[in-house]
């Protein structure tokens, strides 16, 4: 419990730096409020073989976040992103890109007024669109996380789920292990293919041991990025970003340890149908 406390203190502190050292005040939205769309795809039938990208975007801090964003959407199908932060360049894509669809899912609105949360973003239309929020809070800000869910279409006749998950952070294993199990529960019963992936916060052995039990017990298979170098963001030396899949064959898999738009490095991959 004491190195659980100094854990949440440093990762506090650094992520008040980002800001100013300020704790900033949230405000959670009503369900009704969680879910936003801005829909310009020209496209509902995902092709049998698509491009899946995930990448948490440290709420486009970084100067080359958007011009790196450009260049990762032209070449990937689906992104799976966390820490959308509704403001400035990002709030200014998310509204006026043509030819996709950004799904929103707000956890709290940062300050009391910018959404910030996960988007998946697709050149396809989405079928449908659920939320999960976390059940427990994280200390000091006092905030959910959240899953986002997206369905699309597949050439094949079968539905592609997309689970998207910014983890719960600076709290006990069993935490975050029930909101694992909530997206995994989901994800078992669904009958098609499925990806999980995001930031999964894993900073412990003890949570990744939790996560990948929950994930494998759930049928789901962890990418391995053994196509050159692999430079994830790691957390106390523990990698802390996944991506997982079921019922469907990988043909790549790369961390594009080039791209500098953000604190993590975002990881592409290619998928087909079985």
């Amino acid at each position: 419990m004491k190195t659980l406390i100094k854990r949440t203190l440093i990762i506090a502190m650094l992520s008040g730096a980002a800001f100013g050292g300020v704790i900033p005040k949230h405000r959670i939205p009503k369900n009704e409020d969680v879910i936003q769309v801005f829909d310009r795809s020209k496209e509902s039938v995902l092709p049998n073989t698509f491009k899946f990208l995930a990448w948490n975007m440290y709420k486009g801090q970084n100067s080359t976040w958007a011009a790196d964003f450009n260049l990762l959407s032209e070449g990937h199908d689906i992104l799976a992103t966390q820490e959308m932060y509704f403001r400035g360049e990002m709030k200014d894509i998310f509204e006026n890109k043509d030819g996709f669809e950004f799904t929103t899912a707000t956890s709290f609105f940062f300050d009391g007024k910018d959404r910030t949360g996960v988007a998946t973003i697709s050149r396809f239309a989405s079928s449908e669109k659920k939320f999960q929020r976390s059940k427990y809070r994280e200390p000091i800000v006092k905030s959910p996380k959240m899953v986002l869910l997206t369905s699309y279409q597949l050439e094949n006749g079968e539905e592609l789920l997309v689970a998207n998950i910014h983890a719960i952070n600076f709290v006990i294993s069993k935490k975050l292990e029930h909101q694992i199990r909530e997206a995994a529960n989901v994800i078992k019963e669904h009958k098609g293919p499925a990806i999980f992936a995001g930031d999964f916060n894993t900073w412990s052995k003890k949570k990744q041991r939790a996560m990948r039990r929950i994930l494998n017990q759930t049928g789901m298979t962890e990418v391995k990025y053994t196509e050159g170098p692999d430079t994830r963001m790691k957390v106390f030396g523990r990698f802390i970003d996944y991506v997982w899949y079921k019922n469907l064959k990988l043909d790549k898999a790369k961390v594009l340890g080039n791209i500098r738009g953000a604190d993590h490095i975002p990881m592409s991959h290619t998928f087909s149908t079985l």
